[in-house]
């Protein structure tokens, strides 16, 4: 995406996956809600894994995507990742009070909610590398993939059993499809 589009779309949008990166090396990826106000704002429990991870200096990584739900196909795929810099932003903070009622507005509709929990702060992020992809944007002809997909029909998934999915039988490979 072009720069123009990209912060339109990242506005538009209010959920993404951020990653953060323990002390240890172990990634963590987990859904946040977001606005944006010169950086993305978030509102998050101070002592979770992210949290943790932030606190201690680690870079992140936002994942905003879509055009992978049922009925939608390969050109509808588009998003963006955001790289860089969070921070844990003080809780007298004069930005705050403009974000809030942004964020308030955005996911109560009402700009006066009162929403905030002692053990949640306000987080910022600020990108200072991107990546994009729009597939709607792919010229015709130039993507094999493209033409080769036809949307496919969309079943819901299949109900696993308690006991988790069933194994192969001895002597046959297991299914590829799955996870395990």
């Amino acid at each position: 995406m072009d720069p123009d589009s990209l912060e339109t779309y990242v506005r538009s949008r209010r959920w993404g996956r951020l990653a953060t990166v323990s002390a240890d090396g172990e990634p963590h990826v987990a859904p946040v809600g977001y606005v944006v106000s010169d950086g993305i704002w978030f509102h998050a429990l101070v002592g979770s894994r992210r949290g943790r991870d932030i606190s201690r200096g680690s870079r992140c990584s936002l994942c905003i995507d879509d055009g992978l739900g049922d009925g939608e196909g390969y050109a509808d795929r588009r998003g963006a990742v955001l790289y860089g810099g969070c921070e844990l932003v003080a809780a007298d903070d004069p930005r705050i009070p403009e974000v809030r009622r942004l964020f308030a507005t955005v996911f109560f509709g009402d700009p006066d909610r009162r929403f905030e929990r002692r053990t949640h702060a306000w987080y910022l992020l600020r990108p200072d590398r991107t990546a994009s992809w729009d597939f709607s944007r792919i010229p015709p002809g130039t993507d094999r993939h493209a033409a080769a997909s036809v949307p496919p029909e969309r079943t819901s998934h299949p109900v696993v059993p308690a006991g988790g999915p069933p194994t192969a039988p001895p002597g046959r490979d297991a299914d590829p499809n799955s996870l395990r």
